[in-house]
């Protein structure tokens, strides 16, 4: 429950809620819309490459972050992250950031497209 994005309005019950989208385009505890892969999603993403390399199965021939949503989610930071493998394929990757600055692999789906909807 974002209190900050709440609109109260009067009903013949008492008061109701509702509650609005926030203005960066996301639901209270959501993520961000995708936006270009920064320095940080890089560095994300190299600490997770032998985990996702390691659930896929097999190793890429490129890794490169292409865009990135943010969250949070039980009070953690998450991250949803596209990621070129080579050859036209993708995967996408849910991290979660620790308190102890370390990223731990949450799930990744591979055979994925750069037109794929990167969701969470």
């Amino acid at each position: 429950m974002c209190i900050r994005d709440r609109v109260s309005t009067q009903s013949t019950w008492g008061i109701d809620f509702k509650f609005k989208m926030d203005p960066a385009g996301r639901g209270c505890g959501g993520f961000s819309s995708a936006k270009p892969a920064d320095d940080y999603v890089v560095e994300i993403t190299n600490n997770i490459r032998k985990d996702v390399e390691a659930k896929l199965g097999r190793t890429a021939t490129e890794f490169t972050p292409t865009i990135a949503r943010k969250g949070a989610a039980g009070g953690t930071m998450m991250y949803l992250i596209k990621i070129n493998l080579g050859g036209g394929e993708y995967a996408h990757a849910t991290v979660q950031l620790n308190l102890d600055d370390t990223q731990t692999l949450l799930n990744v789906v591979g055979k994925q497209t750069e037109s794929s909807p990167l969701e969470g």
